[in-house]
């Protein structure tokens, strides 16, 4: 198996926490892996540049085959993924706020969801994925993917107070008071909380 994780270039770092690519090819015959994946606050698009991955969430019994392409919110619940003998994936994962700010779509609407790129960034998402599945290297494929989000920098909503307070959050390790994050953001507690579900 082969993991690589990327720093994005200056422009998207407000953005995009980090790119993670992965490729694991299993030999002939052997059967698909089932991976558990745990909940997780961060938001992704993914990208599945060879087979594509089959879903089953906890309490499930039927894996559901998904997109090449798929926009991932907060997840509440495990998720058990079952990959294919011949597995390439590229991920952008995004700062809190990030994908937001990038897709403009609300995060409350996308929790414990997955959507195919198709409908929520459009016919756009069909060519990226052609020219990842056909990239040979996973620099290549990052770069790729980086070309395409900083295209799209001009539509991106202005980076707040409250995002860099919620970076500060997670650096903490999530050991801040309600007040000072709030306060950080520049907001009271309950703009707070109705920002924090956007």
């Amino acid at each position: 198996m082969t993991t690589r994780i990327f720093i994005p270039q200056p422009a998207l770092r407000d953005l995009v926490h980090y790119f993670l690519y992965v490729e694991s090819k299993l030999d002939a015959g052997a059967k698909e892996t089932i991976c558990p994946f745990p909940p997780s606050p961060q938001h992704c698009i993914y990208f599945y540049l060879n087979d594509r991955m089959r879903a089953q969430r906890a309490g499930e019994t039927e894996f559901i085959r998904k997109p090449t392409s798929l926009v991932v919110g907060p997840q509440l619940t495990r998720v058990n993924l079952q990959l294919g003998t011949n597995h390439r994936m590229l991920c952008v994962a995004f700062h809190p706020g990030g994908l937001y700010r990038f897709l403009g779509v609300p995060m409350e609407g996308m929790c414990d969801q997955d959507f195919d790129s198709m409908d929520i960034i459009g016919s756009q998402t069909r060519e990226i994925n052609e020219q990842l599945m056909e990239s040979e290297d996973p620099i290549t494929a990052k770069n790729i993917l980086e070309r395409f989000m900083i295209a799209r920098l001009n539509r991106v909503k202005t980076l707040l107070p409250a995002d860099l307070a919620l970076k500060e959050l997670i650096q903490s390790g999530g050991n801040m008071p309600v007040e000072k994050l709030a306060s950080l953001a520049c907001l009271s507690t309950r703009q707070l909380e109705r920002v924090c579900k956007e």
